[in-house]
């Protein structure tokens, strides 16, 4: 079939979506999540941070591809850390994806 391609998300019905929370994960129900020995349904490939209720300050990091999966620390949001200690050179917090953004209201960070 030269010329015709057809893409993969309608060849094999690949979907996705962007999961965006804001409230942290409840720790024993996302412990719970990474130990259970069920199947995680039809999900393939999932990556990103989460963020736990009693870590407030640390970024966690997640990397799923079919049955293994990998956790674990990713920093700490610029919220946790003394402005005295962020980067002389306002380019690299402003115009990077580090900085916090934070809303009183429903106590979210979101790393941008």
């Amino acid at each position: 079939m030269r010329g015709e391609h057809i893409p993969e998300t309608e060849e094999y019905g690949i979907s996705s979506f962007v999961y965006r929370a804001h409230r942290p994960f409840h720790p024993a129900k996302f412990y719970d999540f990474l130990h259970e020995g069920t199947s995680k349904g039809k999900l393939i490939r999932s990556k990103g941070y989460f963020w736990l209720a009693t870590r407030p300050e640390f970024a966690g990091s997640w990397s799923q591809a079919g049955g293994i999966a990998r956790y674990g620390f990713a920093g700490m949001f610029w919220k946790a850390v003394p402005e005295t200690n962020w980067p002389e050179n306002p380019e690299y917090y402003f115009g990077a994806c580090f900085l916090v953004r934070w809303s009183h209201s429903t106590q979210d960070q979101h790393r941008v």
